[in-house]
């Protein structure tokens, strides 16, 4: 009696799944039935009234491209947005989106907007791509940002596939300037710093945020603490046997974890003066945006007064005299 019963339980699964298939199917025939005539009904409608030039109809699902599309279209040509563009934790362009439609990554979503230019990241939402992609609409993938480099690629890629050249131009041309105002070398004689991030993750060489340090003039301690190419954890023990210069940390989310506390562990702030602890909060440098100079600014300010205190009141003349520079404050070039 069990078995028959569990026989009839997998029956059941079964039939629910291939009736959740079908229903998939209707939608998606009815879906592709609304947005435009196909085949010999496509020519029969064409002969009977000129084709109109549809308007421009642009949805993101993922907080990167979200940001940059921002950057470049009008917000009335935006149909969607992810659900992650409104959060000012992860998003530098939050305020600008609480306006903009907010798309869910699903399927449904995608025939309901029915956009003709969609942005995702890499491995992301394959079934909303599949479905733009059945109804003719163009499916853009970002890969994340690795380096300051691929901010001018990414930009322009989004600006292409809008048709907005023109403007992706002009937002390149003005982030490389400040880059080149902002870049300074790095010697062997560089502060080094750690990128400590919650739950004692230390972040490797080859991200994002070591091009913005190396940019800043720092090296990254991470190969020091045995951190490869990878993220991992670092114990606070390891960090204070090999001291780095500075303590990198995102306070964004302070007090709401065990594991953002760390960041503000008593015996690892008493290790560092105030001057050496730098705050950079993660949405600056999660994305690779414009606004992510900010971060390289705020870093590059910490490493010139780190070495005017060396060379100046430390007396450490090896240091060459081009170091001195310090950078001013100035307002953010990308509001």
């Amino acid at each position: 009696m069990f078995f028959l019963f569990n026989v009839l339980q997998v029956l059941r699964r079964l039939l629910l799944g291939w009736l959740g298939y079908c229903g998939f199917c209707w939608l998606l025939g009815c879906g592709l039935w609304g947005i435009m005539p196909v085949g010999t009904l496509a020519t029969e409608r064409a002969a009977e009234k000129p084709a109109e030039r549809p308007a421009e109809r642009i949805a993101s699902l993922d907080v990167c491209t979200d940001q940059i599309v921002l950057l470049l279209a009008k917000k009335t040509d935006i149909v969607g947005l992810s659900t992650l563009a409104q959060d000012c934790k992860v998003s530098v362009l939050c305020q600008q989106a609480q306006h903009v439609p907010i798309l869910p990554a699903h399927a449904e979503a995608i025939l309901q907007v029915r956009p003709s230019v969609l942005f995702v990241g890499p491995f992301k939402a394959s079934m909303a791509q599949f479905v733009a992609r059945v109804l003719g609409t163009k499916v853009v993938i970002v890969s994340p940002a690795l380096s300051l480099a691929d901010v001018a690629a990414h930009i322009m890629l989004v600006a292409q596939a809008l048709g907005q050249d023109e403007r992706g131009k002009q937002l390149v041309v003005a982030f490389q300037e400040q880059l080149q105002r902002l870049t300074v070398p790095v010697t062997d004689s560089s502060p080094r710093a750690i990128l400590y991030e919650a739950n004692g993750f230390v972040m490797p060489v080859g991200s994002l945020a070591d091009d913005v340090l190396t940019h800043a003039g720092m090296r990254n301690a991470a190969p020091l603490l045995g951190v490869g190419s990878v993220a991992r954890r670092v114990s606070l023990e390891t960090i204070l046997l090999n001291k780095p210069d500075f303590l990198v940390r995102d306070e964004s989310a302070r007090g709401y974890s065990l594991a953002q506390a760390m960041l503000n562990a008593p015996l690892l702030l008493a290790a560092f003066p105030p001057s050496h602890v730098v705050d950079i909060p993660a949405r600056l440098w999660l994305c690779g945006l414009p606004q992510t100079l900010e971060a390289l600014a705020r870093l590059r300010r910490a490493r010139d007064h780190y070495v005017y205190d060396q060379v100046v009141v430390h007396g450490h003349s090896s240091r060459k005299t081009n170091s001195l520079t310090i950078l001013p404050s100035f307002p953010p070039l990308f509001p």
